[in-house]
């Protein structure tokens, strides 16, 4: 099942954890990995190292399922994340939009700041 399109224009909302509540990025994440790879990641992004590894951000390297960590700010600092569908598009909760939505990875190719590779059985 392609868990990501089957949640496409889901209404954002802040803490929402599912699609009949609505999603925020990070609760977005969440539940597609847990759907898609079996893998129960922390409410806390700060909780995700055991469970992801950081990589340089390359438009080559991204895969399924590799999260994409975007800032907007100078200093680096991570406001936003995604989930790749491809190496070429990506799906998230947008403020802008007021919903989830798949978009183009190469749109934002400026503000993302690096790969996160979830570690599971299938993918190690």
């Amino acid at each position: 099942m392609d868990w990501m399109q089957e949640i496409i224009g889901v209404p954002y909302r802040e803490g929402g954890a599912a699609p009949e509540e609505g999603f925020d990025c990070l609760t977005l994440v969440r539940w597609v990995i847990r759907r898609g790879l079996g893998v129960d990641l922390p409410e806390r992004p700060m909780g995700w190292r055991r469970h992801v590894r950081v990589l340089p951000f390359s438009m080559n390297d991204i895969q399924r399922y590799d999260l994409l960590f975007f800032s907007a700010e100078l200093d680096g600092v991570t406001t936003h994340i995604g989930i790749a569908n491809s190496r070429t598009d990506f799906t998230h909760a947008s403020q802008h939009h007021k919903a989830v939505v798949c978009e183009p990875v190469g749109k934002y190719r400026d503000v993302i700041e690096a790969i996160g590779r979830v570690k599971s059985a299938d993918r190690d």
